[in-house]
């Protein structure tokens, strides 16, 4: 497990010219035309406490865990991308014109243990679990965090923003 890793549970796919988002880094899918046009959509945002983590040097610390619940009516969320954000100012919005504060690189979903087809990533969960260590974040403290998802083609959805308390130190 990587420092920010993420597994998706399930996908989707499709986005549109005037929508898409191209300060990314990903290619565009070269499938089906079809499968493009719409950006996703996310449905759903939660953020809690998650597992310990512990690093190649034996080190543990505490994890937050990201739920995100998204929909992408075109089917090209086979491949997605995330962007997050986290702010110690609550006020429950984030500057998305901000650089994010992680990135997660592009990787295809998962849906039941196979990986999704090309055009049949109409939705699904994102997991994304991060460590909580000082250098990152303070213990016990709130947060408002924000995350977009980018399908297959590089449309990218508009940003979703929870509010949460960071775990305390173990």
């Amino acid at each position: 497990m990587r420092i920010v890793s993420f597994l998706a549970l399930a996908l989707a796919c499709t986005p549109a010219d005037d929508d898409k988002d191209t300060s990314g880094t990903l290619e565009a899918d070269s499938g089906d035309p079809a499968c493009e046009g719409t950006p996703p959509d996310i449905t759903g945002f939660s953020v809690g406490e998650g597992d310990i983590y512990t690093d190649e040097n034996g080190n543990e610390y505490p994890t937050l865990v990201m739920v995100v619940e998204f929909e992408d009516v075109d089917g090209d969320a086979h491949i997605l991308s995330a962007k997050l954000w986290w702010d110690s100012t609550v006020d429950g919005s984030i500057d998305g014109a901000a650089e994010p504060d992680a990135v997660l690189d592009e990787s295809a979903m998962i849906s039941g243990g196979e990986v999704v087809e090309e055009c049949e990533g109409e939705g699904g969960t994102l997991n994304i679990s991060i460590p909580v260590s000082a250098a990152d974040f303070m213990y016990s403290t709130q947060y408002d965090f924000g995350v977009t998802v980018i399908d297959a083609n590089g449309y990218e959805s508009e940003m979703a923003v929870a509010t949460a308390t960071t775990p305390a130190d173990l």
